[in-house]
C-alpha cells in the first residue's frame, strides 16, 4: 500500500466517483481503478459496491473500516513531510469541504500566513459530516462545515447564510405558484440536510 493508492480512494470516497477523482489528480480513470484494486487485491477486500445500474460510490463495511484506516495515514504522510517546517510553530489543523477552502478561506489563509509568521496551518479537505467526528477526537482544530449539528463537546457558530434559488428560462405568461407543503409527495423530493432546522421541517 503506497500513498498514491490512498490517495485515490480518499479522492473517491470525496468526490463520489472515479472520473471526478481521476480528474482531480490528473491521472486516468483506469489508474483510479488499479489502484483501489491494487489495495483490494493485497489485502483481500472489497472497498466499494460495484452493483450494476448504481450511480454514485458506495462503501461496503470493509470499505468503511479502512476509509478511517486511509485518513490515519494520510495525517501520518502529512505529518511527517512537515516536521522540519513544524519545528518551533505553531500548528493550527483546519478542516474543511474544498469549496470552502478554495472559495471562502482562501485570502484569510494568506492574510495569516503573511501576518503571523510563527504559525503554521495545515489543512485538510473532508466531507460536511466527518468533520464533526474529527472535531470530537482532536485531529482538526478548527472544521467549517456545511451542516449544521448540535453536541455536547463542540461548538457550533453559525458564520453566513446562503439562498438557494430555482432558476429557469422565462416563457411569457408562465408563473410559479404558491405549493403547499401538504400537496408535496415525499417520495419525489432530493432530501440535502442543511442542518437542525431543515431537519425540523422534514
Amino acid at each position: 500500500m503506497n500513498l498514491n493508492q490512498i490517495e485515490s480512494f480518499l479522492n473517491v470516497v470525496r468526490l463520489g466517483s472515479f472520473s471526478k477523482a481521476a480528474n482531480y489528480l490528473f491521472v486516468s480513470q483506469s489508474t483510479i481503478s488499479q489502484r483501489i484494486y491494487s489495495i483490494e487485491d493485497d489485502y483481500g477486500l472489497t472497498l466499494l459496491k460495484r452493483d450494476r445500474g448504481v450511480k454514485g460510490i458506495s462503501l461496503t463495511n470493509e470499505g468503511q473500516m479502512f476509509y478511517q484506516i486511509a485518513l490515519e495515514y494520510e495525517s501520518l504522510i502529512s505529518k511527517t513531510k512537515n516536521i522540519k517546517s513544524m519545528s518551533g510553530e505553531v500548528t493550527v489543523t483546519i478542516g474543511a469541504v474544498d469549496s470552502v477552502h478554495n472559495y471562502i478561506l482562501n485570502e484569510i489563509y494568506s492574510f495569516i500566513i503573511q501576518t503571523i509568521p510563527n504559525i503554521r496551518l495545515a489543512i485538510h479537505s473532508h466531507q460536511s459530516n466527518e468533520i464533526y467526528r474529527l472535531i470530537e477526537e482532536r485531529e482538526i482544530d478548527i472544521g467549517f462545515s456545511l451542516q449544521d449539528r448540535v453536541l455536547k463537546n463542540v461548538g457550533v457558530k453559525q458564520l453566513f447564510t446562503e439562498q438557494m434559488v430555482l432558476i429557469k428560462k422565462r416563457n411569457n405568461n408562465a408563473y410559479f405558484n404558491i405549493v403547499k407543503n401538504s400537496d408535496l409527495t415525499p417520495d419525489n423530493q432530493i432530501y440535502i440536510n442543511w442542518g437542525s432546522e431543515n431537519q425540523i421541517w422534514q
